[in-house]
């Protein structure tokens, strides 16, 4: 079982307020257009879209945000009580940095 996590070192990790939200919503899209829609087909891709702009489907999700020089540079979206994860986007030029990466389980408790 592999675990993805937003490590702490070196960046700012925290909770997104309300007014940042646009921007993770925005990172999301461009992260998800350039490296996942390519294998998605036209009507999920649409569907991902839809869910960014669906106001009910977003009320549920708690927003972190990853900081690099007060940039924000990844977002992971957690669902509820359930404790999902729906959402897990890093920049291009940071993936492959600690920013976001797979970890063994029970590293990030």
């Amino acid at each position: 079982m592999a675990m993805y996590a937003l490590t702490k070192e070196p960046n700012d990790i925290r909770p997104l307020e309300t007014d940042e939200f646009s921007a993770a919503l925005s990172l999301a899209w461009e992260v998800f257009s350039e490296y996942e829609a390519p294998v998605y087909s036209a009507e999920g891709t649409e569907e991902f879209r839809k869910c960014l702009n669906d106001e009910a489907y977003l009320s549920g999700i708690e927003f972190y945000g990853a900081f690099e020089n007060e940039k924000l540079i990844g977002v992971v979206g957690i669902r509820g009580e359930a404790k999902h994860i729906c959402f897990f986007f890093v920049i291009g030029q940071k993936r492959a940095n600690i920013i976001g990466k797979a970890v063994p389980c029970g590293a990030i408790m």
